[in-house]
């Protein structure tokens, strides 16, 4: 527990220094709005004993001081709140942008993962980041506070004491069940969402087949979304009532014996209203402080949740100039997908690989590309590889945008490459979402060319000419066959034929090459 803590700390020095403006800033601006509301309460007292004694050339300087103060207050409290939201987005910001990187870099596999941990954990992992140095800071607002007001009227103020364990373990024994609500109520927003934008996306569906009602999926989704949304909205509520009740009851008893002993010549009534003020002031960061204690596990089990997918890394996979197969196994986990006897691609090569579906073909593709990793056998990936997959994403961006995918690329190679895509529609169309203002070829040719323009040294194009007439197909495979070194088409259509001087049949599990 200790070693996380400390490396949670280093890593919330790390964003200090990357985000200055606003980390440094936040913990200036708190602090000096921690003092400015004990010395606010202090100058009330002060007003308030001059007002008593009919000074009134005193009363005018401090109700001038005293005002300036609840302005100085706002305005530092609305800075420091402002400064804190930005420091957490921006680490938040920072912390999905390495999770994307990295799934990225692992080839996009387990997506679902990714996005769940990214909706329901990130959030619970920068509270965890910011945590420790937080409490720091929020214990030492509580001593300034009690110091401040102790030194006051030090007997009346030890009265506090017990309100504020009562009000500590109530924060403390409801706050991890709220905290633990919050998270199952984040799971099941995360559900509830999915189903309604699968309902979304699957109208015209469900319409054609005459379901007019939402399916029952996403009826169960909604019920279980609200009772987890009731069960964090009563801790949530209830906590708030029950907090309030020390945090009222003890200050203002307080005041009312501060007044008294007044009365009796112990102190002022101007100290027995500073000491209120204060003394109101205290309980806030008492219930940060309990809170965030009593929560910190929730938020540490977030922050070790998300933390893999920092740092994880695709295992690299041998590769060479040619991609070379000798008895190799193809698997997914521990599940064996394909067998490839013999099999070399290198440059002049035009490989066609064909077989019914469900076969293997795709996973071939892939480990020609070095994207699935061989179990068994010998194998070696080729250098310089580009994967081309059917479902390969289409931003909503206009065509010029998806092709370049936001790299720098001259204007005259830009339209070459979709010019031997065969796009013969706008670059500045709009696709839509996934591509759903493209019709099916138009979509294809998208990816061809997006891969066309990076010219790569081996292309591998996974049924990505079934949308394309056969005149279209046979001049974007001329062209594949001229952009790379080395083609490799996998398709159930025969054009590919035509180009190919190896032929790999993929059949009953295990891949054989011929001429």
């Amino acid at each position: 527990m200790r070693h996380i803590l400390f490396k949670l700390l280093n890593l919330n020095i790390y964003y200090l220094k990357r985000f200055p403006s606003y980390g440094y800033s936040f913990y200036i601006v708190y602090i000096l709005w921690v003092l400015n509301m004990i010395f606010v309460n202090y100058i009330l007292g002060l007003l308030i004993n001059s007002a008593t004694a009919l000074d009134f050339v005193t009363v005018v300087f401090y109700s001038i001081l005293f005002v300036g103060l609840i302005f100085s207050v706002n305005t530092l409290n609305f800075l420091s709140e402002y400064l804190s939201d930005l420091y957490k987005k921006s680490i938040e910001l920072d912390i999905v942008e390495r999770i994307a990187r990295s799934n990225i870099s692992n080839a996009g596999q387990n997506r679902g993962e990714v996005i769940s941990r990214i909706s329901a954990d990130v959030e619970n992992a920068v509270g965890a980041i910011v945590a420790p140095m937080w409490l720091i800071f929020v214990v030492g607002r509580i001593a300034a506070t009690f110091l401040a007001a102790y030194f006051l009227m030090p007997g009346v103020v030890l009265l506090i004491l017990p309100f504020v364990i009562i009000y500590g373990v109530v924060v403390y024994k409801i706050g991890p069940r709220l905290a633990q609500a919050r998270s199952a109520e984040r799971g099941e927003y995360v559900n509830w969402f999915k189903r309604l934008k699968e309902v979304i996306e699957a109208g015209p569906s469900l319409f054609r087949i005459g379901l007019l009602d939402v399916p029952r999926v996403y009826k169960s989704a909604a019920a279980g979304y609200f009772g987890v949304f009731k069960r964090f909205t009563y801790y949530s509520r209830g906590l708030m009532f029950l907090a309030e009740l020390p945090g009222v009851l003890g200050p203002n008893l307080v005041f009312v014996l501060a007044v008294l002993s007044a009365a009796q010549g112990v102190g002022t009534i101007g100290d027995a209203v500073a000491i209120r003020g204060l003394l109101l002031n205290l309980f806030e960061p008492v219930a940060h402080l309990t809170s965030t204690v009593g929560s910190y596990y929730m938020l540490l089990a977030s922050y070790q949740r998300v933390a893999p997918l920092l740092e994880r890394r695709v295992e690299e996979v041998e590769k060479a100039p040619r991609a070379v197969f000798k008895g190799a196994v193809l698997s997914y986990g521990d599940r064996w997908a394909l067998r490839v006897e013999e099999l070399e691609v290198g440059p002049g090569d035009f490989v066609w690989i064909r077989g019914p579906s469900g076969a293997g073909k795709s996973t071939l593709g892939k480990a020609i590309c070095g994207l699935v990793k061989p179990t068994a056998g010998y194998a070696k990936a080729a250098e310089g590889c580009i994967y081309v997959g059917n479902d390969d994403y289409i931003f909503d961006a206009s065509v010029w945008d998806n092709i370049t995918l936001w790299e720098d690329f001259p204007e005259e190679e830009v339209r070459r490459a979709a010019e031997l895509a065969q796009i013969d529609f706008p670059l500045d169309k709009k696709c839509g979402e996934g591509g759903s203002e493209l019709s099916e070829g138009q979509r294809q040719r998208v990816l061809l060319a997006r891969a066309f323009l990076r010219r790569p040294r081996v292309l591998v194009l996974d049924e990505v000419t079934s949308g394309l007439d056969v005149e279209r197909e046979r001049a974007v495979l001329g062209a594949a066959r001229r952009v790379a070194e080395a083609v490799v088409v996998i398709s159930h259509r025969p054009t590919p034929g035509e180009f190919a001087n190896k032929v790999v049949e993929v059949r009953d599990g295990v891949a054989r090459a011929g001429v």
